[in-house]
């Protein structure tokens, strides 16, 4: 037996199971109901954000490959024009970010309210 220290409430430990004899993960999410379903199929790295993950590190790679055959002259410019595009996806990524947490918050206003939110700061 364990005790829950965050609601005093006390929590009954189940016996160990085997991976094989256990019914898939599923969790929901945000107000609309979300459900999640893993499977555990056993595919190694298919999941959307993995293959995200797989495809920054190959655009990663490409860039430096671009930067080592650029021309002497030239690789001040080409590195100016990676870190800014480097800034300018972690800038959007953050305001997607942000807007995906206020729909499952329910606190979307819209373009005008954001605008105006944004204007404030």
């Amino acid at each position: 037996m364990a005790v829950d220290f965050r609601g005093f409430n006390t929590v009954v430990q189940a016996p160990a199971t085997s991976a094989a004899n256990t019914a898939p993960a599923m969790a929901t999410y945000g107000p609309t109901g979300a459900t999640v379903v893993q499977d555990g199929s056993g595919v190694v790295g298919t999941h959307p954000a993995q293959l995200r993950v797989y495809a920054g590190w190959i655009a990663l790679g490409g860039l430096v490959l671009i930067r080592q055959t650029a021309p002497q002259a030239h690789r001040r410019t080409v590195d100016t024009v990676i870190v800014v595009s480097l800034l300018v996806d972690v800038i959007y990524g953050t305001f997607k970010m942000n807007a995906k947490r206020r729909v499952q918050e329910g606190t979307t206003s819209g373009v005008g309210g954001t605008l105006a939110q944004t204007w404030s700061v």
